[in-house]
């Protein structure tokens, strides 16, 4: 592809698109997988896992490790109070 197909097309420049690529590459490597976050830097890029932390919480706003403990708190099913729920109508 070539660099005025990707304007054209994202309305990105070519390194606007890749860090855009990256980090949603990150983001799902982040949700869906158990690996380090310094694997993960490696893998979209980075030479370090504190140059990608700093990176990654500079555009997003949130740090890698909370985007991961954010992401297996929304899957985990509710948890159950012990508490029976009850026809509001009921006598």
């Amino acid at each position: 592809m070539r660099h005025y197909e990707v304007i054209s097309e994202t309305g990105r420049t070519i390194g606007e698109y890749v860090t855009l690529a990256s980090r949603e590459r990150a983001c799902a490597l982040l949700s869906t997988t158990d690996l380090p976050v310094h694997a993960i830097a490696t893998q979209v890029g980075f030479s370090s896992a504190a140059s990608f932390s700093y990176a990654f919480r500079k555009a997003t706003g949130i740090r890698p490790t909370d985007l991961r403990k954010n992401v297996r708190l929304l899957d985990r099913p509710p948890r159950r109070s012990g508490v029976v729920a009850r026809d509001r109508f009921e006598h």
